[in-house]
């Protein structure tokens, strides 16, 4: 929900709601997002507050494609040359469901 006037009690909350462009994705925007009120924002705020999500979402995203990478370079040596791409399939698979 948004309110059409901020306050003065909200000028710290829009301070930090700013600060948000300013930090890469990754664990510190994760922080200052979750840091933030459940207070009403105004329209701008809550713009960018999707902005910073939007962002951090992408992060995670990468982060998500980089351990399916990693699982399917795993060496598979108690398997079956002919089946160990299969079976590392099988495995990421499994792991997302």
């Amino acid at each position: 929900m948004t309110s059409a006037e901020p306050s003065d009690a909200d000028e710290p909350v829009l301070a930090a709601v700013a600060a948000l462009a300013e930090i890469p994705a990754g664990p510190g925007l994760l922080a200052a997002l979750a840091a933030l009120p459940g207070t009403t924002l105004t329209a701008f705020a809550t713009v960018l507050v999707l902005q910073a999500r939007y962002r951090q979402g992408n992060d995670e995203r990468g982060q998500l494609m980089t351990a399916v990478t990693d699982v399917l370079a795993l060496p598979m040596p108690d398997v079956p040359a002919d089946r160990a791409a299969a079976y590392v399939e099988d495995e990421v698979r499994a792991a997302l469901i």
